[in-house]
């Protein structure tokens, strides 16, 4: 009898760990499930946010060239401050390190630093005593942008300020590349012009 019942006991504790067991896979089940869902909707969002990076590259390259030609004609209106305010590191900022220029008088600048020499010291534009301010023609502004490279050319009418005679009349061509997220110029020509 008592081993009868030793056995019951040892059948009970048996069904017992079998219903834990089941009710722990259960629960273990449940959480599984859980785990899954969030699983899914974190791909569901990864995937959407993908369409969204998508869809912004696809405007930002359809919006490129329109970025690019504005930056590329803010070459021409910062070389104008420069010499509106003799700022000779504002001029700067516009070259490349191995940026060369011609000057109106045909002279050869090459390297960024040639090109500083000229602004701080032989350029009648950027003296302290002359007083002129720059007229450029916006419809003579000309812009091309090809990928990386860039051709810009304008006409600049240097004009003194207290008199209103006319002092200096160029054109000025540059080849300009990208340099990262801006726009430099690696060949500046200055040409003397005359207007009739």
């Amino acid at each position: 009898m008592a081993r009868r019942w030793l056995l019951l006991g040892g059948f009970a504790v048996c069904l017992l760990s079998v219903g834990c067991f089941s009710a722990g896979t259960m629960a273990g089940r449940g959480q599984m499930v859980g785990v899954t869902g969030q699983l899914n909707d974190a791909r569901a969002t990864a995937a959407a946010d993908q369409k969204q990076l998508a869809l912004a590259t696809t405007e930002l390259t359809r919006e490129q060239p329109v970025v690019d030609e504005y930056q590329v004609k803010e070459i021409e209106v910062t070389f104008h401050r420069a010499l509106a305010t003799k700022d000779v590191d504002l001029m700067m900022s516009i070259f490349a390190d191995n940026a060369v220029m011609t000057a109106p008088n045909g002279a050869l600048y090459v390297g960024k630093a040639a090109i500083r020499d000229f602004f701080s010291t032989k350029s009648v534009a950027m003296l302290p005593q002359n007083h002129w301010a720059a007229l450029v023609p916006a419809y003579k502004i000309t812009t091309s942008v090809l990928g990386n490279s860039a051709q810009l050319g304008f006409e600049c009418h240097l004009v003194d300020i207290p008199t209103g005679q006319i002092k200096l009349e160029h054109q000025v061509d540059m080849t300009l590349t990208r340099s990262g997220f801006a726009w430099q110029v690696i060949t500046m020509k200055s040409t003397a012009i005359h207007l009739s």
